[in-house]
C-alpha cells in the first residue's frame, strides 16, 4: 500500500520494487493525496498491476488509512513512494510468518538511500549497545522473534520505519489505523507503530531489504530535527498512551537525554532560541555544567553570543 503525493520521479522506481517481487503481492494500492504534478498519470501506465484511487488533499495519514481499508488481503505491507524493496521483501516475510503463525507485526532492517548511492551501513547497526539483547530476540533462520512485547525498547531507539513493515489487518483493528489528529507531524508513523507493538506478536528480518530514500539535508539539521521529531512523539505518548504507563520514567529519561541532545546539536548552529527553549525544558539539576554555560550564552545579545558561542566550541574541542 503506497500513499503518494507528487513524486512523479520517483514512484515508477517504487512500484517496479513493488512489482518485481519473487512472490508476488495479493494486490498493489496507491492513494493519491491531490498531487498536482504528473504522479497519478505515471502510476496509470501500470494499468491492472495497480489500483490507483484519489483521496483528496487529507495528508499521508488518511492516505494510508484509505488504503488499508480499501485492502482485500488479510495483511499489509506499506512503502513510501519513494523508497525501493529488494525482490525477496515479501517472500522472506512471508516465511517469517509460514514459519512462526502467531507473528502479526514484521519490521524489516534498511540502508538509507542517498543522491551518492545506497548507505554501506544498516538501520540495524546503529542500534545501541546491548540494544538487540535486551528485547529477547529469538533468533531463527527466518528471522528473529520476540517472544515479550518490545514497545518499552523502542522508546530508547526506534528501528522501524512504515517502508520495511508488514502488519496484519486484525491487528489494525485491535490498535487501531493512523491518527488524523497527527496530520503534518513528521513522526506519526512512530506513534502508530508503538500501538501495533503493544498488542502484537513481532518479529524482525535482520537482512537489508528496503532502500529508504534520504532527500538533501545536511546531517546535523537532519540529526536535529529528527531529535525534536522523537521529543515530541515520546511527550504525545505519555498523555494518549494508557498502554504507555509502565514506561513513564523510561520515557522522561529518554526525553531528557534527547531533549539535551537537540540543546547541545542547536548550539552548534547558533541557533540560540531554540537552544534556550530546549535547555529551559531541563531541569536545573538534570543539566550538565556544560549546558549552564551554554545556556548563559545563549542568553547574551547576538552581536556578543555569537563569538562567545565560538569561543566555548573551540575550548570543547580542545579537550
Amino acid at each position: 500500500m503506497i500513499p503518494l503525493f507528487n513524486r512523479e520521479s520517483l514512484v515508477v522506481q517504487t512500484l517496479e520494487s513493488v512489482l518485481r517481487q519473487s512472490l508476488a503481492a495479493a494486490e498493489v494500492i496507491v492513494v493519491d493525496d491531490g498531487s498536482t504534478d504528473g504522479s497519478r498519470e505515471a502510476v496509470a501506465r501500470f494499468g491492472e498491476r495497480v489500483t490507483l484511487i484519489s483521496n483528496g488533499k487529507q495528508g499521508v495519514q488518511a492516505a494510508r488509512n484509505a488504503g488499508m481499508a480499501l485492502a482485500r488481503a488479510s495483511w499489509i505491507a506499506l512503502c513510501d513512494s519513494d523508497d525501493l524493496w529488494e525482490p525477496t521483501w515479501l517472500e522472506q516475510v512471508a516465511r517469517l510468518r509460514s514459519a512462526e503463525p502467531e507473528v502479526d507485526f514484521v519490521f524489516g532492517n534498511f540502508r538509507h538511500l542517498r543522491e551518492d548511492g545506497l548507505g554501506r551501513s544498516t538501520k540495524f547497526d546503529d542500534a545501541p549497545p546491548g540494544y538487540w539483547y535486551r528485547t529477547g530476540r529469538r533468533e531463527r533462520p527466518e528471522g528473529w522473534v520476540f517472544d515479550t512485547c518490545i514497545a518499552g525498547e523502542t522508546f530508547r531507539w526506534h528501528p522501524i520505519f512504515p517502508s520495511a513493515t508488514a502488519f496484519s489487518k486484525q491487528l489494525v483493528s485491535r490498535a487501531g489505523a493512523f491518527d488524523l489528529s497527527l496530520a503534518g507531524k513528521r513522526n506519526e508513523d512512530g506513534e502508530f507503530t508503538i500501538r501495533l507493538l503493544y498488542e502484537a506478536r513481532a518479529a524482525a528480518i535482520p537482512q537489508p531489504l528496503v532502500a529508504i530514500r534520504k532527500h538533501g539535508e545536511s546531517v546535523s539539521s537532519d540529526q536535529l530535527k529528527l531529535l525534536i521529531d522523537e521529543i515530541w512523539m515520546l511527550d504525545f505518548v505519555k498523555q494518549n498512551h494508557p498502554a504507555a504507563r509502565p514506561y513513564h520514567a523510561m520515557i522522561d529519561r529518554e526525553i531528557v537525554r534527547r531533549t539535551i541532545a537537540g540543546a547541545n546539536l542547536a548550539f552548534v548552529a547558533q541557533d540560540h532560541e531554540l537552544a534556550r527553549k530546549l535547555i529551559k525544558s531541563v531541569g536545573w539539576r538534570q543539566r550538565p555544567m556544560r549546558l549552564h554555560l551554554k545556556n548563559l550564552v545563549s542568553a547574551l545579545p547576538g552581536p556578543i553570543a555569537v563569538p562567545a558561542n565560538d569561543l566555548l566550541q573551540r575550548l570543547a574541542e580542545r579537550q
